[in-house]
């Protein structure tokens, strides 16, 4: 009936009819899975893996400042995408070892 009336058929009463009634078990399937979907939850939470990162912030070669950014860096890119460590939310304990090896 809908192919007959786009293809310039009357819109009878009839045909109305027939192609509601031929799609509603159609709208009452989208009706369900839009409930589903709208009231399902997605768990995100990651379990955290924290690295002690003992890094020189003082004594002879302070260079732990750049060793931190560069840390933070990867923490942030592999906690965002999810592909090395899946599950897993990366998290620095930076400790000042003083370079004192």
């Amino acid at each position: 009936a809908l192919q007959a009336i786009a293809t310039g058929s009357q819109a009878t009463a009839t045909a109305l009819r027939t192609i509601v009634e031929s799609t509603a078990s159609a709208v009452e399937s989208m009706d369900s899975a839009a409930t589903y979907w709208g009231t399902t939850t997605r768990t995100t939470t990651m379990m955290t893996l924290e690295i002690l990162a003992p890094v020189p912030f003082t004594g002879d070669w302070p260079a732990g400042q750049t060793m931190r950014l560069a840390a933070q860096l990867a923490e942030g890119l592999i906690n965002e995408e999810q592909q090395i460590l899946p599950g897993y939310k990366l998290k620095h304990v930076f400790h000042d070892d003083r370079c004192d090896a």
